[in-house]
């Protein structure tokens, strides 16, 4: 097993947030009842994917509405988003790449990169790792019997995922930081924009996890509330470092939860 970090947290705050209580908490139209992804795009704009249609949807957080949304492929199940300068970034289950420039795109269908993932690695998250590069999480393993899930780095100029995992999920780990074993299974990704440190959101396990961005080793692991967080599948940070949960609504109105970054 992987040396992990001295830095544990079972209690209700993780790396200056206050998991416990929300700052804001906000209902997401119908057409965002099954979210599945979310990222910050411009200034308190975030953009959104829902895992049937093929749409980004553009959110104002200030106004509390959709202000434009874009068709960029037929429907599928699409379950990541992220944003380098003016390009969004959406993948699907299988791993497939989707993109197109936010200020010039026509409304027809985007660029699609396939990657040597497929459906058996059941891709989740995804984020901007750098303006280089991405980070793809994955939910699934061909291994039927294995519990560590990877992460991979998808390079932006190569098209292509990287071999090896960028950083690993191992329970195990988790297990030792939150006193019982539970089955983890990423459903988010996302970078601290201020810490740099990756942080891991599982709706399997209800768990968040957050990685050293240099050691990629395990630093903290936070239990979420299974009431609040009914099924957690996106996450993102504002630039001021504010946490976003997305929800989906699984039968009711998709959620996303606003944590403020209380650190200096």
């Amino acid at each position: 097993m992987r040396q992990v970090a001295e830095v544990q947290s079972a209690g209700p705050t993780i790396s200056c947030y206050d998991v416990r209580e929300p700052a804001a908490e906000i209902k997401m139209p119908n057409s965002l009842e099954e979210v599945s992804g979310i990222a910050h795009y411009k200034g308190d704009t975030v953009v959104m994917v829902q895992d049937e249609k093929g749409f980004v949807y553009f959110y104002d957080l200030s106004v509390r509405a959709v202000v434009k949304k874009e068709h960029f492929y037929k429907a599928g199940d699409y379950e990541g988003v992220t944003v380098v300068g003016d390009d969004i970034y959406v993948t699907n289950s299988k791993g497939d790449i989707f993109f197109f420039d936010a200020r010039t795109y026509n409304g027809l269908h985007g660029n699609v990169q396939q990657t040597r993932l497929t459906k058996d690695h059941n891709v989740e998250g995804l984020t901007k790792l750098n303006n280089d590069s991405l980070l793809v999480a994955l939910k699934g393993s061909p291994k039927k019997k294995a519990l560590v899930r990877n992460v991979y780095s998808f390079d932006l100029k190569s098209k292509k995922m990287s071999k090896e995992p960028y950083l690993v999920v191992d329970p195990e780990e988790i297990a030792e930081f939150i006193g019982e074993r539970r089955l983890i299974k990423p459903s988010g990704v996302a970078v601290h924009p201020l810490t740099g440190d990756i942080y891991i959101l599982a709706h399997i396990g209800k768990v968040l996890a957050v990685y050293d961005r240099d050691s990629r080793q395990l630093k903290q692991v936070q239990r979420l509330s299974r009431k609040q967080h009914r099924q957690p599948e996106g996450i993102c940070f504002m630039p001021n470092g504010d946490m976003l949960i997305a929800n989906e609504g699984d039968g009711k109105h998709g959620r996303v939860y606003i944590y403020d970054y209380l650190c200096d």
